[in-house]
């Protein structure tokens, strides 16, 4: 009568190439393999490190000083004529990626009391409906919420336009002007610093705002254009 003979599987200890790789690609391995799997790792890793693709360059922060951002308002007076206002104090802080041609996070702030138009019935009317006062710090602002990428030099920004806390989402159409260095230092520019201009321009009514009251006491339409340069620096 033959003894039935019990074999008792060898237990295998796990290494660290062993839990680099996965317990479940390396558990039914016979013993003789196991002293190549570190060699194995080093090359996948060499493999990825040479033939991976380049990860994209991060977005670069580009600043717009005093100076750099020129801010124009277009009001339609009763159809006759056009009235220009323009905000003479403004800051703008934006992301931008040259490869990918993309424009993102901008922040533009207009300070209201630098406001400054020819037409005194204009500025009444402003300072009138809280848009303008001389004595307040308070700022008319322009929020981006989504990504824009320029094609053929031109973008849709998205955004939020805030003006007397009040918030609205508007669509800018946007214009790539010109990317590259400054060779000379003005009194707005620095020298030798990546350098992008854009343009972009909006609609909104005033009423929206709580800028104008009903037509018969404002000799201003209630649609508004908002035309924006602006230059920043890296």
């Amino acid at each position: 009568m033959m003894r039935s003979i019990r074999v008792r599987p060898k237990t295998i200890r796990e290494t660290s190439s062993q839990r680099m790789l996965g317990s479940m690609a390396t558990a039914s391995l016979p013993d003789r393999f196991l002293p190549w799997m570190p060699a194995c790792a080093g090359m996948t890793l060499l493999f990825v490190l040479l033939f991976a693709s380049p990860a994209a360059a991060e977005p670069k922060t580009y600043m717009s000083q005093e100076g750099q951002v020129n801010s124009l308002l277009i009001f339609e007076q009763t159809g006759f004529a056009r009235v220009y206002g323009i905000f003479t104090k403004g800051l703008a802080r934006f992301f931008y990626d040259d490869a990918l041609k993309t424009v993102d996070g901008l922040k533009l702030a207009m300070l209201a009391n630098s406001f400054a138009t020819a037409s005194p019935v204009l500025r009444d009317d402003m300072s009138g409906h809280g848009a303008y006062d001389p004595d307040s710090e308070r700022e008319i602002a322009f929020v981006q919420n989504e990504v824009a990428r320029f094609e053929n030099g031109k973008a849709k920004i998205k955004g939020q336009l805030v003006i007397n806390n009040i918030r609205k989402n508007v669509v800018a159409d946007a214009d790539l002007n010109k990317f590259g260095r400054i060779s000379e230092t003005t009194h707005v520019m620095e020298e030798g610093k990546e350098t992008l201009g854009f343009s972009f321009h909006l609609s909104f009514k005033r009423s929206e705002f709580s800028m104008s009251a009903d037509s018969t006491t404002t000799p201003f339409n209630d649609d508004v254009v908002l035309m924006v340069d602006i230059i920043g620096q890296n």
